[in-house]
């Protein structure tokens, strides 16, 4: 898997390029590639992504919160 900062930047630019560059797509999509590592990683681990997570959040500035904990613990079928 590539950086966080790597895959928000290759997301980001998917998005840009569709024109959903303020969405919150951006969130749901980092969900889909963390969720199956999430569960696998220590508390702390859990923790440490939450934060870069919840930040980024904050820097998009869309108005309702992203349910992150949720997002990550669901399992892809």
């Amino acid at each position: 898997m590539h950086s966080f900062e790597h895959l928000v930047a290759e997301i980001r630019e998917e998005l840009r390029l569709r024109g959903l560059e303020h969405s919150s797509l951006i969130f749901t999509k980092l969900a889909q590639q963390y969720a199956p590592y999430y569960q696998s990683f220590e508390p702390e681990r859990k923790e440490a992504l939450l934060i870069k997570l919840k930040a980024l959040e904050r820097s998009v500035g869309l108005q309702k919160p992203f349910d992150w904990e949720s997002a990550l613990s669901t399992k892809k079928e």
